[in-house]
């Protein structure tokens, strides 16, 4: 789910086991590249950060505490999905038992720059 201003998705399975949320962009056109933060502070080894972009695996079943991180991609072709998956076991919960991302910034390679807020698809 997205904070109150819109511009930062928010996990909404704190204290849900078994649960998974999740958000998965497809891209309508080419882009230049994307950059975003995320950021996750989750139960160590157990409750974990996936964050995918096109082919490539940004953070594979992260977990823990973590400062904010930023990415920035190359390419992207039409097609090609931005996701980011939080699942969660059944048991403990630990830290604040959360994902984040936000500050999403496209570059479309027509010279176009884009920072919107984000669209969301949790399940």
């Amino acid at each position: 789910m997205a904070d109150s201003s819109g511009t930062k998705w928010v996990s909404n399975n704190a204290g849900v086991g078994n649960s998974t949320a999740y958000i998965s962009l497809t891209l309508k056109q080419n882009i230049g590249w994307i950059s975003f933060d995320y950021s996750y502070s989750t139960e160590a080894s157990y409750d974990e950060m996936t964050v995918m972009v096109g082919n490539t695996t940004v953070a594979s079943a992260v977990s823990g505490n973590t400062t904010t991180k930023s990415y920035k991609s190359g390419s992207l072709a039409s097609g090609e999905q931005i996701t980011f998956i939080y699942e969660k076991d059944s048991s403990v919960d630990e830290n604040s038992d959360k994902c984040t991302f936000s500050n999403m910034v496209i570059f479309i390679p027509n010279g176009t720059t884009v920072q919107k807020g984000i669209a969301r698809k949790v399940k």
